[in-house]
């Protein structure tokens, strides 16, 4: 009906806890938070006499009572939504403000710098030519103007890279370079409480997670809907206590491949056992220290509150 008048805006048919756990399926664990919620409901009849200053009984306003308390939760946490969103995307600027310096190549700024520009000119012209040759690879004038431009680019470097100039200035932009990332990765390290990695450390990292951190973090998301101190524990954490039960549900899971493989090995090869053994005090050790963690976090939040 709304489309067919021509209004933009639609009505969802399904109830808050679907909305949610629709999103909690897509990964979209902030947005879900904000209908963690009272659906919000009231008489017509209320808000009318509250708009004209008729008084209500006891009945009604307990109900607009009721009421004004979901619109309070639902601004708030959409709120809290819209401040994570705001610090993910300040996040992300950081980032990109990183990886575009670690990506600046001192050496071909260097030889700019020598050459008063003309090397980055004539690589922008490289470039162009070297794209119109895909189109048209037997073009003999773009080749030849291509080698032209080769051998030019490749004299500014030969003749940069002896003088002292050069030299001087890509130390300098060096130094620069080393002290401007230190300075950003600090800033994000503080202003995020984590370090940064690179994208290839994240592929690193994600390479070596055997498990679905994901599907994992909604079933426990799930899960905590009927648990009202546990989801109260997760709010006050910012979901650190989530990510800290998956972790330690992963470290319990490796813990038992590597019990499996020691007791194979112990019938077979006693040398791998007794380095099956020595992972696995390690990995036992590891999973101590994150029960721990969580014990450590819980206290924490209560003597805060």
């Amino acid at each position: 009906m709304l489309e067919k008048n021509g209004f933009e805006d639609r009505v969802d048919c399904r109830t808050l806890k679907e909305i949610r756990q629709d999103l909690l399926e897509s990964g979209m664990f902030d947005k879900a938070e904000t209908y963690n919620r009272l659906p919000i409901n009231v008489a017509g009849k209320i808000l009318y006499k509250v708009g004209h200053g008729i008084e209500l009984n006891e009945a009604e306003k307990e109900q607009y009572d009721k009421y004004i308390e979901t619109v309070n939760r639902k601004k708030e946490l959409e709120r809290i939504y819209e401040e994570r969103e705001n610090k993910k995307t300040e996040r992300k600027n950081l980032e990109n403000e990183i990886e575009k310096l670690e990506k600046e190549n001192s050496r071909e700024r260097a030889i700019n710098i020598c050459s008063k520009g003309e090397y980055f000119k004539l690589k922008k012209q490289y470039s162009d030519i070297s794209k119109k040759i895909k189109k048209y690879p037997e073009n003999k004038i773009l080749k030849s103007e291509q080698d032209r431009l080769s051998k030019v680019i490749n004299n500014i470097e030969e003749k940069s890279i002896k003088s002292n100039k050069y030299i001087n200035i890509l130390s300098n932009l060096e130094t620069k370079k080393v002290a401007s990332l230190e300075a950003l990765k600090t800033q994000y390290s503080e202003k995020f409480n984590d370090e940064y990695l690179t994208k290839e450390e994240k592929k690193y990292k994600e390479k070596y997670q055997d498990y679905d951190l994901i599907n994992l973090k909604i079933k426990l998301e799930t899960l905590s809907n009927e648990n009202v101190t546990e989801k109260a524990v997760n709010i006050l954490s910012n979901y650190e206590y989530n990510f800290k039960l998956v972790e330690t549900f992963e470290i319990q899971e490796n813990k038992k491949e590597l019990e499996k493989k020691y007791n194979e090995a112990t019938l077979f090869d006693p040398k791998q056992a007794k380095d099956f053994k020595l992972d696995l005090s390690f990995v036992e050790k590891k999973l101590e220290n994150k029960q721990n963690e969580i014990i450590n976090l819980i206290d924490t939040i209560d003597e805060k509150n």
